[in-house]
């Protein structure tokens, strides 16, 4: 006992405290997750200022300083620069002030040295401000952090995350002088937007605030030394605040030609008509039905289509249409929050919802239990799709209606030809025809199983029912674990590796439900068929809910998904950042971007058939071209931003800069050939 409680004294000691001074709380914070070594940690310096205190941003403006930090860190560990989120302009008697209320979690990337072998570590900093409301009166403190540390919800840092200023992406901005202390700043913006400027300098021009001017741009106050706008663009549409990077020379005079009016973020759908992307939506849609990560419901579907062959040559339209609606209601629910790009406050993309770990651990747990299912292990019904029919009626259409969202499900992970223009074009036209064109992608799922169960001739193609349907049953339960595997894989990604293990575990449990439903809930005596079907309820149940309560938690998320450079088949390949490929473009250095997601089944089958040719490894080496990766595993609000400004919803997807040269995007399907194409035209 005595023990317990020392041990539990520690581990309290161990937790990092807030600290107050005056006004301000300070709490040093870290990304949950396990340090890496070789690679980096988030950590942050959380504040919580008491209702009309603020403190100020990196440039206070007129008045005030900023919080300033000493870091102290273990031997070998190295800390990067503050990043810091777009803040509020305070004006008080004519001072214009930079500042940030309420509360503000200020971010950084910490290195952890490559010899670090998971031994526990301290990590501490003094931090000073300056907290001000009628009155101001400056703070310090000093906070610590034991690590491994997962008290603090991922949902903090992703706020975070969400408040940093963007790159400016495609937008082309002009700033010219309006005379020797005014510069005005071209931006495309709307009417309705609220604009501010926040200059990185603290020698800038506070004299007053900028005034937008509707359907031409700001007007800020610069020096006249002043060659260049540097510094943060404030953009308020609609209540949803963000900001952009701004970098841009201040030429002597005005433009002649204005910028158009397009939105900031509005993503290009170039070359694509309404009827191009109709027949697009379709011929893609059925495509999808021949993409790998369909195959198993595909196995599902010919299992079924066998099956309602013994009825002869009746029609089953009716069994067509029930499976149909079931792939439109599926994909019209998909497709509600990704149709949010076309306001331009999310940066959702086709099959973001593998980026939950929550919903892949469903699909692991659906394909599980399909495959349990198939191998008689337990039965429900006489095919898979009827895991959600209680009722089995006669005809049927529970099976077909929850057959049509499995195969929706488990197609929108991928994107086959023509998906990238026409999911581009579909999220920046108006709410109805964006509506439309997910319909028809929805029918070019459903076609294939529609015309078969439609018109009975050409069910002449399936064979005849017999024995082998008992063997051809249980053959099928290996390509659902297959799946089941392969959202493991996708879980490893997006879960530590003890909220993988949790989650493989409450999997374990399940099955040991679904096999005492099976051994006991048949039984011809009914004490012992309730009780089996009772045990087998409350075991399934709990490793369901053990693995889903787990994927749901923030406590288990995987550390903050760093990219690092590594090397592959003699090829370098760096971490996607806009500036980045930006500093490149400068140096006059082509470059390869290559977007990919570890749930990505076509992403895979590109990088094995086409990136690691040896013919396309030595274009790359001979042409000099810098290969870059995106890894849009886990939700990335940067690379999802990048993709909307070429009318791209999801991955994969290839783009080329040549050096000095417009960037050239290539299809979804690549091959040898149109890489090194691409690389020599």
């Amino acid at each position: 006992m005595k023990r317990i409680l020392l041990l539990l004294l520690l581990t309290t000691l161990a937790w990092a405290k807030p600290v107050r001074d005056g006004h301000v709380e300070v709490e040093l914070v870290a990304q949950p997750g396990i340090p890496v070594a070789g690679q980096e940690l988030e950590l942050g310096v959380h504040f919580k200022m008491d209702e009309h205190w603020h403190v100020y941003w990196k440039n206070p403006g007129a008045t005030g300083y900023s919080p300033k930090f000493n870091w102290e860190l273990p031997k070998g560990w190295t800390v990067g620069e503050i990043a810091w989120p777009v803040p509020q302009r305070l004006v008080i008697a004519d001072l214009q002030q930079f500042v940030y209320e309420k509360e503000v979690l200020l971010t950084t990337k910490v290195s952890v040295p490559s010899d670090y072998k998971g031994e526990a570590v301290k990590v501490s900093a003094g931090v000073e401000w300056l907290a001000c409301s009628e009155t101001c009166i400056p703070g310090k403190a000093k906070v610590a952090l034991d690590l491994p540390e997962t008290t603090v919800p991922t949902a903090l840092f992703e706020k975070a995350a969400g408040q940093l200023p963007e790159t400016t992406g495609n937008i082309t901005l002009r700033s010219w002088r309006l005379g020797p202390k005014k510069a005005f700043l071209e931006y495309p913006g709307d009417t309705g937007e609220k604009v501010d400027f926040f200059a990185n300098s603290s020698e800038a021009n506070f004299d007053s605030a900028p005034v937008w001017q509707a359907g031409k741009g700001l007007e800020i106050p610069v020096n006249e030394k002043d060659e260049r706008l540097q510094g943060v663009l404030s953009i308020d549409q609609g209540g949803q605040r963000k900001g952009l990077l701004i970098d841009v020379a201040i030429d002597g005079r005005a433009p002649e030609k204005p910028l158009s009016a397009a939105g900031p973020l509005a993503p290009a759908a170039a070359g694509v008509s309404f009827w191009s992307a109709i027949l697009g939506g379709f011929v893609a849609g059925m495509i999808l039905n021949l993409m790998p990560c369909v195959f198993p419901v595909l196995s599902l579907k010919a299992l079924s289509l066998v099956r309602h062959n013994q009825d002869g040559a009746k029609a089953q339209w009716m069994q067509g249409w029930v499976y149909t609606a079931g792939v439109l209601v599926s994909i019209w629910a998909i497709a509600a929050p990704l149709l949010l790009v076309t306001s331009g406050t999310s940066s959702l993309g086709w099959g973001y919802q593998m980026q939950s770990p929550f919903f892949v651990t469903l699909l692991a747990t659906l394909f599980l239990g399909i495959a349990l299912n198939l191998f008689g292990l337990f039965e429900v019904g006489e095919g898979l799709t009827r895991l959600g029919s209680l009722a089995e009626g006669k005809e049927g259409y529970s099976e077909a209606f929850w057959s049509g969202i499995v195969a929706t499900v488990s197609a929108t992970p991928c994107t086959g030809p023509f998906m990238g223009a026409v999911l581009g074009y579909a999220v920046t036209q108006p709410g109805p025809v964006a509506f439309l064109v997910f319909t028809v992608l929805g029918l070019g799922i459903a076609f294939p199983y529609l015309l078969l169960c439609g018109v009975p001739a050409t069910r002449r193609w399936l064979p005849r029912p017999g024995a082998w349907m008992e063997s051809f049953k249980l053959a099928m339960g290996f390509p659902m674990l297959g799946a089941m595997v392969w959202f493991v894989y996708i879980l490893a990604n997006l879960l530590s590796a003890e909220g993988l293990g949790l989650v493989m575990g409450g999997l374990v449990t399940m099955s040991l439900g679904a096999w005492i439903f099976g051994r006991w809930g048949y039984s011809p005596e009914s004490s012992i068929r309730f009780k089996g079907k009772l045990a087998a309820a409350v075991i399934g149940l709990a490793g369901v809910g053990t693995a889903a309560t787990v994927a749901y938690s923030p406590d288990y998320g995987h550390v903050a998904h760093v990219q690092v450079a590594h090397s592959k088949n003699g090829l370098t390949w760096e971490p996607f950042t806009p500036e980045k490929l930006e500093e490149l473009r400068k140096a006059g250095k082509p470059v390869f971007i290559d977007f990919t997601a570890a749930w990505c089944i076509n992403c895979k089958v590109n990088e094995k058939l086409t990136l690691a040719d040896a013919s396309v490894i030595k274009a790359f080496q001979d042409g000099k071209v810098v290969t870059m990766k995106a890894d849009w595993t886990q939700r990335d609000e940067t690379i999802g931003k990048f993709l909307a400004t070429f009318g791209r919803t999801g991955v994969p997807f290839y783009v080329f800069y040549p050096a000095g040269g417009e960037p050239r995007p290539l299809p979804e399907a690549i091959s040898p050939s149109i890489v090194k194409t691409a690389l020599e035209s």
